[in-house]
């Protein structure tokens, strides 16, 4: 057994002994909106440069309202590339072996954040920390 950070907890530690987060602790479309704006912004600034978010940002920023919010959403917070700029290229320090006995290799910080961002309940709200 060793003492490498998991999925299980960096969940169990972001919940603090809390559970599951309810219902109630879910942000509505309008917070939600504003955090995934800043973490689009945050993405480009690193240097995304995917024309499809930047038509989705400019949207978001405008009163153009969308027929299906989280869909979208979700498209693009779990796209790869988005992730890689928001978070970054650098190592955890987990050593990862595959499952074909291959040497173990360092798993990088974004690829760490969207593993665990996807066993979320919520997200946006996962994104949110590191705004």
């Amino acid at each position: 057994m060793t003492n490498e950070p998991t999925i299980e907890k960096v969940k169990t530690a972001r919940y603090k002994g809390k559970g599951r987060p309810k219902k109630s602790d879910y942000m509505t479309n309008g917070e939600s909106e504003e955090i995934l704006k800043k973490a689009i912004e945050k993405a480009i600034y690193n240097g995304l440069n995917d024309p499809d978010i930047k038509m989705y940002l400019s949207r978001l920023n405008s009163d153009v309202k969308f027929i299906d919010f989280d869909n979208l959403t979700r498209a693009v917070i779990f796209f790869h590339d988005f992730a890689r700029n928001f978070w970054g290229e650098k190592g955890t320090g987990i050593m990862k072996t595959g499952m074909d006995g291959t040497p173990p290799k360092e798993i990088k910080e974004w690829h760490f954040h969207l593993q665990t961002m996807v066993l979320e309940e919520d997200p946006i709200k996962y994104l949110e920390q590191f705004l």
